[in-house]
Order: C-alpha cells, then structure tokens, then sequence
C-alpha cells in the first residue's frame, strides 16, 4: 500500500526559506502551477469517510517539465501532528476525458483550486512552497518516515506550533467562491 507521509506549515517568508535550502545544500526541481480539481459522490461519501479523489494538471512555469495529468484516492488520515495515509496515484492523458469518466460513474466536481508549487529535494524529501489563492504561503515536508521528515523540518527552522492539519481541499472549500454547479473554485486571478 503506498503511503503519503507530509507536514504542511504555514510560512510568511518564502524567500528566507528559500535561502535555508540553498544553504542546506537543497536542489531545486521544478516550479509548476496546478491545477486540482475534487470528486464526490452526491451524497459527499468520500468527505464524510475523509478521503478524497483527485484530478490534477501540472503546468511547468519555468519550463522545467511539460504538462501532466494525474488521479489521486486519498485514504482516511492517520491521527498524528504529522499526516500519514493512503495515496494511490496514476498518470492520465487527457484530462477532459478523465473527469468525463469520473462523471459518468457518478463523481461530480465539488472544489477546485490551483495552487503554484515549487519543489526541492533535500535529504530524501519532497520540500514544497506552495501559493495558494487569496491564502497565501505554505510549506509541505513530504518524506520516507515521520522522523525524516521532522528532522528536515528542524534542520530548516520550521517550528511544529506553524503546523497545518488543515487540507487544502478544506481550505479552498471554506474560501473558495462558489461556481458552476456550485463547485467551490479558488483560482489565480
């Protein structure tokens, strides 16, 4: 079964973060914005169990990989500071055609949101700053093991009470604006 072990901190200094990777010896890998888009069920299933269906398209911003497509199921999530379940993920083709299929098997869009993200590898993790609509900053650690994860945190300075338990699929539904078909939508103006 495969894993998603991540923590998500709120972050007010992008570019001093940043600068604490360099320094850290971190190598950047990409600058993308995606662009997610969330399934349930009419009667909120999926929500209501805490997991989720994804539909996510990643567009390069810094020319550093084409577009790409994925579907994600998030499990339920583990109690804990730091976030651990279930994630199964494949790449699709053509993102029309998927959300078509999701469709017609009974899924409807309920949030959608993009989010700009900027992706570092440092000791064995995935270091993300991502910018959010109207939110603002974060940071996700996403790892091999809660102890990888806190030490890579630690090592740049991040502090557990900046700790977010919050998605952001939770997020972007309590501050998203409603759209089509009364999708909660927050987009980049």
């Amino acid at each position: 079964m495969a894993q998603e072990i991540e923590a998500k901190y709120r972050l007010d200094d992008p570019a001093g973060l940043r600068e604490r990777l360099i320094a850290c010896g971190a190598q950047r890998v990409t600058q993308v914005l995606e662009e997610n888009r969330l399934f349930d069920t009419a009667d909120r299933k999926l929500q209501t169990a805490d997991c989720g269906l994804r539909l996510r398209t990643r567009r390069a911003l810094d020319g550093g990989q084409p577009v790409s497509t994925t579907l994600t199921y998030k499990g339920p999530r583990a109690a804990g500071e730091i976030k651990t379940r279930e994630e199964l993920e494949t790449a699709l083709t053509d993102p029309s055609a998927s959300a078509t299929i999701l469709q017609r098997l009974g899924f409807a869009e309920v949030v959608a949101y993009e989010k700009r993200r900027e992706t570092w590898q440092l000791d064995g993790c995935d270091v993300c700053l991502d910018e959010l609509p109207q939110l603002g900053w974060f940071v996700e650690i996403e790892g091999p093991s809660v102890a990888t994860i806190e030490a890579v945190a630690s090592k740049l300075g991040l502090h557990i009470e900046w700790l977010v338990r919050e998605t952001y699929v939770e997020m972007a539904a309590a501050h998203g604006a409603p759209g089509v078909e009364g999708v909660r939508c927050l987009q980049f103006e």
